[in-house]
């Protein structure tokens, strides 16, 4: 054989081994039935203090089971995050030879380094171990690492080793997307919808890489459907593309499955205002007061909003907007009746994702005087990203805390309440799914009087952090990873982001 011969078959045999590397099978995953119980356990709960005890039980009934683990270890850490890294720190060094301790600790550890050394205790037990490798993954320095073809590389060999399991599948999507392969991460998101069939989150996944593509949108969420009819984020999302689309029947259409399967306020509330603009007066009304029932009570949210403009003049409308103030009324007594079982106070429940192995997706927005702000540029600081819109009342209950602790950290004295953070720690307020256009957002910030900056967004930036609705809150570390995700209204909140900036500077040191 010829040595061109042979040069041109190992270049085909290395294209061919290539395009398998960059494509894998996988099976659906089955949750344990330790997870399965733990989920069960949680659905019983509704206020913090009582998922903390749940937390704490399946901690310790269930030492091994790294997937109860890793959701009660996110429960805790959002009452003592010390206390937590302490737990799992002290099992590791008491159990050196258990796999599932030494990757617990390494995955809340705050600094890539410092997840090292429990990746080689892992790898020195089993060589090929698919949670040593996730780990090891998620233990690059940026420096090391900067085209991110080392965790490429561990995150498929993780694969290889056990394709049942979501976690370094998602990751690697992930990690795709932020070097921009987007046919590569639909892929892998495709692979990932196929392991978790009934989670929306992959497929909405899929919809962020092709902005714009109203149409295969639909066809992809509507694939979904097909076997998860009554997933009301699925139709939230499904209403809200007919809304871009123009089209108000699918729109309608839409949440009234939404409203059928879950009766949510806030799918009423929307429902409402599809009545509103087609002239379906009496439907509009009748989903407003059930939505008021049912908790959506903010009385700006309905004054303010223009699509229930049409309403307006209807003797019907004063009737609500009293049925609206009556039933905020009791749902504050209700908080603070609620609040004052939950100790300590500052703490209260919130969707939040503790890993430090997801990276912040990228973006680039404009503030009112057209300069633009990326992401990116702002690494090295805490980054504090709120999504929110004009319409929307949670937001606009959560506006004026968010301004409260952004002053405080602006503060350029130092004293008992507040130390100037300005040079390491960066917020803004991110406005999505503005209706109408955004020219009513300048005019509602100066109104309102707050001063923490605003970014005018696309709205696939928020579909991009999986957002599926607002307010939502993420905290960025400076390596640029996602610390924490705060989904909804939370009066504590400016405690809360205090703590968390407190101790991602104090990690970092």
């Amino acid at each position: 054989m010829s040595i061109r011969m042979m040069s041109l078959l190992i270049a085909v045999f290395s294209v061919l081994q290539a395009a398998s590397a960059q494509d894998f099978k996988v099976k659906e995953y089955t949750p344990g039935e330790n997870e399965l119980a733990l989920q069960a356990a949680l659905d019983t709960t509704e206020i913090f203090v009582d998922r903390l005890a749940v937390g704490r039980q399946f901690r310790d009934q269930f030492p091994d089971d790294i997937a109860v683990q890793m959701r009660v270890s996110d429960l805790l850490a959002l009452d003592n995050p010390d206390l937590v890294r302490d737990h799992y720190k002290q099992r590791a060094k008491n159990e050196p030879d258990n796999i599932a301790a030494q990757f617990l600790a390494g995955r809340i550890a705050p600094q890539p380094g410092m997840r090292q050394e429990y990746v080689n205790a892992i790898l020195n037990i089993d060589r090929i171990n698919y949670w040593g490798l996730l780990l090891k993954a998620a233990s690059f320095y940026p420096e090391d690492d900067p085209e991110l073809t080392k965790t490429e590389a561990t995150l498929r060999e993780a694969i290889a080793v056990d394709n049942s399991k979501p976690y370094a599948v998602s990751m690697l999507g992930e990690l795709l997307v932020s070097r921009k392969r987007l046919d590569e991460a639909d892929n892998v998101f495709t692979r990932l919808s196929e392991m978790l069939p009934d989670d929306f989150e992959p497929v909405q996944r899929r919809l962020v890489l092709i902005p714009g593509d109203f149409q295969r949108h639909l066809s992809i969420i509507d694939a979904f459907l097909k076997k998860n009819p009554k997933n009301t984020m699925a139709l939230d999302v499904r209403a809200r593309v007919y809304r871009e689309l123009g089209d108000w029947n699918g729109y309608i259409e839409s949440l009234q499955r939404a409203v059928a399967a879950e009766q949510q306020g806030v799918d009423m509330y929307n429902l409402a205002c599809g009545f509103s603009l087609t002239g379906q007066a009496d439907s509009a009304f009748a989903n407003l007061f059930a939505a008021t029932d049912a908790g959506f009570s903010d009385l700006t949210t309905y004054t303010d909003d223009d699509d229930l403009l049409p309403l307006h003049d209807d003797p019907r409308w004063t009737d609500l907007l009293a049925k609206v103030e009556q039933n905020h009324m009791m749902e504050l007594l209700r908080i603070s009746q609620q609040q004052q079982r939950e100790i300590p106070k500052e703490k209260t429940e919130q969707a939040v994702e503790r890993t430090q192995s997801k990276m912040a997706p990228d973006f680039t927005a404009k503030t009112f005087d057209d300069k633009e702000v990326t992401l990116s540029d702002l690494r090295g600081k805490i980054v504090i990203i709120d999504f929110w819109a004009t319409w929307c009342g949670p937001c606009r209950r959560t506006m004026p805390l968010l301004d409260q602790f952004y002053k405080e950290i602006m503060k350029k004295e130092k004293g008992k309440e507040a130390e100037y953070l300005g040079d390491d720690v960066a917020v803004y307020g991110v406005n999505v799914w503005e209706r109408g256009g955004t020219g009513k957002v300048k005019p509602f910030i100066e109104k309102s009087g707050y001063t923490f900056p605003i970014l005018l967004a696309a709205n696939d930036v928020a579909a991009q952090y999986g957002v599926t609705g607002i307010p939502t809150m993420f905290v960025i570390d400076k390596e640029g990873r996602v610390a924490y995700k705060h989904i909804g209204y939370n009066p504590q909140i400016v405690s809360m982001l205090t703590a968390q900036v407190k101790e991602l500077l104090e990690s970092k040191e």
